[in-house]
């Protein structure tokens, strides 16, 4: 009996061994993924930023007229961008120096860039002190042909732009269309809410990773709907569902929502 307790014990303190070792490895593994994550979403090349990150910035501000384009192709790393309509074409930036991006336009396109961008947001990792604010205006008389927008951490703002396709990606922020007129629509984001208002379509794809999806939407036979999410719920012109509605697929003019970690929303 006695050595039946005692090889009794030695399996517990043995499998309370294991279960230590276990747990460590897991948060090892954990850390490891939030570090992995971390790096991917903002490209650290190393961890020189700490000593970097109290030197003062420069802010800076400029407006410029630009030449007609028919193409807008955006590429940012840190920083809010408006494309907003007006009177002439115009490139504003208000903000830190070491994110002024650079900008041409070459065969009817506008190209906008921050070269190397995931070096200089790291060594000023305080986002709270990072002010950056890119606006791109286009006369209202003019219907773009293609708008794409690449934008990895900050808001974009689309307001009373016309063309023919947009497509647009934020990994970290919102993403706000409205009066806007485009004859297909693919807008995702990988953190951050999608709200879109009062802007005509023939098809609008939209997807969310984590975040909400919002359509302000005439109620109409003309539209159809293919909406889903993983965890959350759809809310048709204040019907609920729960996480799926299809209704009018033979519509002309649809929307497809897909969303992992929200909710979606269509409403008047």
């Amino acid at each position: 009996m006695h050595l039946y307790h005692q090889n009794r014990r030695e399996t517990e303190i043995n499998n309370m061994g294991k279960r230590i070792y276990l747990g460590i490895i897991y948060s090892i593994t954990a850390i490891c993924i939030i570090i992995g994550i971390i790096i991917n979403v903002w490209d650290i090349p190393s961890l020189s930023w700490i000593s970097d990150s109290f030197k003062s910035k420069k802010y800076i501000t400029y407006t410029e007229n630009l030449e007609a384009f028919d193409n807008l192709d955006i590429d940012t790393s840190l920083g809010n961008v408006n494309v907003v309509n007006g009177t002439s074409f115009s490139i504003e930036y208000k903000g830190n120096s070491s994110y002024c991006p650079e900008y041409s336009v070459n065969s009817s396109t506008l190209k906008i860039t921050q070269p190397d961008s995931g070096n200089k947001i790291i060594k000023n990792i305080h986002l709270k002190n990072v002010k950056s604010e890119l606006t791109i205006t286009i006369p209202s008389d003019v219907t773009l042909t293609t708008v794409n927008c690449d934008i990895n951490l900050g808001n974009s703002e689309l307001t009373g732009i016309k063309g023919s396709d947009i497509t647009s990606h934020v990994d970290m922020g919102n993403l706000t269309l409205s009066d806007c007129s485009f004859s297909q629509y693919n807008i995702d984001t990988n953190m951050g809410n999608i709200d879109i208002s009062r802007c005509s379509f023939d098809t609008m794809h939209l997807g969310v990773d984590m975040g909400n999806a919002s359509v302000k939407l005439p109620s109409s036979d003309a539209y159809g709907y293919n909406l889903e999410t993983d965890t959350g719920n759809v809310n048709l012109y204040g019907t609920n569902y729960k996480r799926n509605c299809s209704y009018n697929t033979d519509a002309k003019k649809m929307i497809t929502a897909k969303v992992n970690m929200g909710n979606i929303d269509i409403y008047e």
